[in-house]
C-alpha cells in the first residue's frame, strides 16, 4: 500500500471516527434543552448556561461532523441532471468541479484560522451571565473546515482512480 492510499485511509479514518464522537452529541444538546425547559417551566428557575451550552455542542456537531458527511456523500447536491450521467459522466463533473469547493473550504480554512486565533489572543468570551471563553468553540470552524478539504481532496483522488479504471476497463473491453 503507497504512502497515498495509507494518508487517504488516514483521513477516512480521522473522519469517521469523529462522526461517530460527535453524533451522540445531539443527544446531550437534547438532555441539555429538557433541563432547561423543566428548571424552567416546572421550578421557574432557568438556568443561565443552558442556551450557550446548546449552542456550543451544536457549533461542534456541525463543523467537526462536516468531513464525515462528506466522506459519506450526506451533503446535499442538485440532482436533477447529475443523476441522469452514467458513472464515468458523475466521475468527470465531481472532477471538473473540484475547484469550487475548494476555494470556498480554503477560504473558510484560511479565515476561520484567523478568527479563531484573534479570539484566543483576545482571550474572547461571551459577555452573558455564564461568560464562557469562546475560542475553544471558535477553532471548530477552521479545523472542521480542514477536515472537510482534506476529504475533498481524498474523494478527488478516488474520482480520478475510478474514472483511470474505467478508461482502462473500455480500452480493454471490459464492460460496466
Amino acid at each position: 500500500m503507497s504512502i497515498l492510499q495509507k494518508t487517504m485511509g488516514c483521513i477516512d479514518w480521522i473522519n469517521e471516527w469523529l462522526g461517530k464522537i460527535l453524533y451522540p452529541l445531539i443527544l446531550l444538546i437534547s438532555i441539555v434543552v429538557f433541563i432547561e425547559i423543566s428548571m424552567r417551566y416546572f421550578f421557574g428557575k432557568p438556568t443561565n448556561w443552558s442556551f450557550e451550552t446548546t449552542q456550543f455542542l451544536f457549533i461542534i456537531c456541525t463543523f467537526l461532523a462536516a468531513g464525515h458527511i462528506h466522506l459519506e456523500s450526506g451533503h446535499i447536491g442538485v440532482d436533477i441532471f447529475y443523476s441522469r450521467f452514467s458513472r464515468r459522466g458523475k466521475l468527470f463533473i465531481n472532477i471538473i468541479t473540484f475547484p469550487f469547493p475548494l476555494l470556498f473550504i480554503g477560504s473558510m480554512v484560511y479565515f476561520g484560522f484567523q478568527f479563531a486565533y484573534d479570539s484566543l489572543m483576545k482571550l474572547e468570551s461571551t459577555g452573558s451571565v455564564w461568560d464562557p471563553i469562546i475560542f475553544p468553540i471558535k477553532f471548530a470552524l477552521p479545523l472542521g473546515a480542514l477536515l472537510l478539504f482534506l476529504q475533498v481532496v481524498v474523494n478527488f483522488i478516488r474520482d480520478i482512480q475510478d474514472i483511470g479504471n474505467l478508461l482502462s476497463d473500455e480500452r480493454n473491453g471490459v464492460e460496466d
